[in-house]
Order: C-alpha cells, then structure tokens, then sequence
C-alpha cells in the first residue's frame, strides 16, 4: 500500500534516503510491536516524530495490519488507533479511506465476539472519520 502525498513533484536524493530510513524504522518497530502500552506509547511518539513524513508511516502501519499474522495484529491496531486518537491528522486521513476494509480483512467470518470487538474499535472513531460499515467485499 502506498499512500503518498507527495504529489507529482521529483523527489531529492536526500528526500527519497529520508523516506527509505522512516519507511524501514516504521517496519522495524512494527515488527516487534506488542500491546504493552510503553511500546504503542513508543511508536506514537515516533508517527509524531515523522509527521513529515506521515504517508511514510501511514503506509507502513496498513501494510501490517494487512500482513502481520492474526495472533499479532491487535498490537498494530493499537498503534494505529493511538495515533489517530493523539495525533490526529494528517494521520487520520491517511488512515480514515482504509479502516473498513482493513477491519473486514481481521475478521474471520462468523466471528460475533471478533466482529463485536471491531465494532467498538470502530466506535472509538466515529465523528473522526466518514461513515464506515463492516462487510465489505473482500
């Protein structure tokens, strides 16, 4: 997933090298992520750190949810939900296009407590976000 603002513009050599250490600072930490709060606390800091470059970190943090195997996920949600919760935008924006599906892709079907669960998580967002609803095509 790529979720660049960047626009049409040509990149610097600096500006591409910049984005290539977020981009893989953001993969690092992402992959040893757990829900211990210090941690989430962490990676929040970080997104506000890399504001600059919040595509960067916004894509990094869809692609996990979207790779990182199910028993692991719920520690980049947390991520996810306290960035958007303490940062705000642009993070929210980036985020806000992705939530539903990225939520429907969690959950196994025929799942009530799971779909439950991301239903509050959802919850958490409203007013934040455009209207989003579970159940759409995978």
């Amino acid at each position: 997933v790529q979720l660049d603002t960047a626009g049409p513009r040509a990149m610097s050599e600096t500006e591409r090298a910049q984005r290539s250490k977020c981009s893989s600072r953001a993969q690092r930490q992402l992959s040893k992520i757990t829900v211990d709060k210090d941690e989430i606390a962490s990676f929040t800091r970080f997104a506000k750190q890399m504001e600059n470059y919040a595509s960067v970190v916004a894509a990094e943090v869809v692609n996990a949810i979207q790779h990182t195997p199910a028993d692991r996920k719920l520690a980049v949600w947390y991520s996810l939900d306290s960035i958007v919760n303490e940062i705000g935008d642009p993070y929210l924006t980036l985020f806000a296009p992705h939530l539903s599906s990225l939520i429907d892709g969690c959950m196994p079907p025929g799942k009530g407590d799971t779909e439950r669960g991301y239903v509050r998580l959802l919850s958490t967002w409203q007013g934040k976000t455009g209207p989003m609803k579970l159940g759409a095509p995978r």
